[in-house]
């Protein structure tokens, strides 16, 4: 929590709440009139007014690797983004079987990001090294599972499973359902169709954990689909009845965790053992169609429950200057200003 407008307030960043805020400001929220015209212009034209905002915040994150390094990980979003890459250096391919990041830079300026073309990184995976010992096993076609995960952007640009085989080549197909209360529905998100089966070979992955790439459909991305911070899973079902298929679970270092597990295709009778316990392996790059985004909570009460909610699209961050204080935190202070704000009671 942080004093903001004199009231206590929770800061979402991307869809993050944003638990390590020190400060948070709000500098001017209003008309902003900007005009182009030139002393040859009779008419006036080119005048645009528009709503403004602009403020700063700061706040103190975790550099460990795995769930507790987000924060380190969205800052920078400011100059980039990050990926996975493989041990060896190069991309993440299918069939690696170890990541390391791979940052990539970006001209994050608010013309690219209005117009859709910025990607960003998603911190849900799970390092190949950091996945425990137990594997959910599908051995029969329609067995199914749902594995948790939460948008960061409305489209995905790329998605990765840790998967390993035995016996045969082992075909599957993926899809998108919605969340209720923390489980998965059996309801496709509108639109969104299942990938095409996708094939992973026995010769590949049946040594070990390795990273398949998941084939996404046009469906996917041919639209904006996913809200940014909402939870949604994907839906694994097998197709083939040789063999088996099996998806390592994580043991520590969990963002969403969130894992579901039923013989037949349908969420009714699937077994929750591994909820709120454990996360499969994945990793997703999303693309996000309306830039940086920030919320921000005015509570009125101690209960939290009542007061005001700001919401900043399309945020233009100005300036961000992080400092390493120590190996397990990072410090760092942002600017950023938006033509695109909203407010509702709460």
């Amino acid at each position: 929590m942080a004093n903001f407008l004199g009231q206590r307030t929770r800061v979402e960043f991307n869809g993050h709440d944003v638990s390590h805020l020190t400060g948070a400001s709000i500098g001017g929220m209003g008309i902003t009139m900007d005009t182009f015209q030139t002393l040859n212009d009779p008419f006036d034209h080119d005048i645009e007014i528009e709503d403004e905002a602009t403020g700063s915040f700061d706040f103190v994150a975790s550099d460990v690797a795995g769930a507790d390094n987000k924060f380190k990980e969205i800052f920078n979003l400011v100059l980039g983004y990050q990926d996975l890459a493989d041990s060896d250096g190069g991309t993440l391919a299918n069939g690696d079987t170890g990541d390391s990041h791979l940052p990539t830079d970006i001209n994050f300026d608010a013309t690219e990001e209005v117009n859709y073309t910025a990607p960003r990184f998603l911190t849900v995976y799970r390092r190949i090294s950091e996945l425990g010992a137990t594997k959910i096993e599908l051995d029969a076609v329609e067995e199914t599972c749902w594995i948790k995960f939460r948008a960061q952007g409305e489209r995905i640009d790329t998605l990765f499973l840790a998967i390993k085989t035995e016996t045969a080549n082992q075909t599957f197909t993926v899809s998108i359902v919605t969340d209720s209360s923390g489980v998965p529905t059996d309801s496709l998100v509108s639109s969104v169709s299942a990938t095409g089966t996708q094939t992973a070979a026995n010769s590949t992955f049946s040594s070990a954990n390795k990273w398949f790439s998941v084939g996404l459909p046009a469906s996917w991305n041919d639209a904006d689909r996913l809200t940014v911070g909402t939870d949604y899973w994907l839906k694994i079902i097998k197709q083939n009845a040789s063999g088996s298929l099996f998806i390592p679970l994580a043991d520590s270092n969990q963002d969403y965790s969130g894992f579901y597990f039923d013989s037949d295709h349908t969420i009714a009778g699937a077994a929750s053992t591994y909820d709120g316990l454990k996360e499969a392996g994945h990793y997703i790059k999303f693309k996000q169609t309306e830039g940086l985004n920030v919320v921000v909570f005015d509570y009125i009460d101690q209960a939290e429950t009542s007061g005001v909610k700001y919401t900043f699209n399309k945020v233009k961050l100005d300036s961000v200057t992080p400092s390493f204080a120590n190996k397990q935190a990072t410090r760092a202070s942002v600017s950023w200003k938006c033509n695109d704000w909203s407010y509702d009671v709460i």
